[in-house]
């Protein structure tokens, strides 16, 4: 069942899955522009994070919020090793294209490990920029338009 879940809910899952070691502090919206530039103005968005449950266990999160007014992030896509390739991450990135549309986004966009980034692509995401500036890298920028 996919369902909308709390900052406080995601949290464990993104500090001992998605980010063990993690130096930064974890907020429940990053400042990270679509250019990867720091824009703290960014943190004043509303953020919204979804998870999937199988027999009541948590098996796959993901989050979004704006970076601006007609541009919105995927942020912290984590699927259970067990229930991956099960289709629980394109769930998940479902769920935030439908968020995007009633947000009247124009374009999501993500920061994808490289590791991960064919996935993205595999979901008709394009990539548009490499960076290895932030932790857990190197990432690749990818983008999806709404419609």
């Amino acid at each position: 069942m996919l369902k909308k879940i709390e900052f406080e809910t995601i949290l464990p899952i993104w500090r001992d899955h998605l980010w063990p070691g993690r130096k930064s502090q974890i907020e429940p919206v990053s400042a990270i522009n679509s250019e990867g530039l720091i824009n703290v103005t960014i943190q004043g968005y509303k953020p919204h994070f979804f998870g999937i449950y199988e027999n009541h266990e948590l098996i796959g999160v993901n989050s979004c919020h704006r970076t601006s007014l007609k541009e919105m992030r995927s942020r912290g896509l984590w699927v259970h090793p067990q229930h991956r390739h099960r289709g629980v991450g394109s769930r998940l990135l479902l769920q935030v294209f439908a968020q995007a549309k009633e947000d009247k986004a124009s374009r999501i966009w993500t920061m994808a490990r490289q590791s991960s980034a064919e996935f993205y692509l595999r979901l008709g995401f394009s990539a548009y920029k490499e960076t290895s500036q932030y932790e857990f890298g190197p990432h690749v920028f990818c983008e999806h338009l709404v419609t």
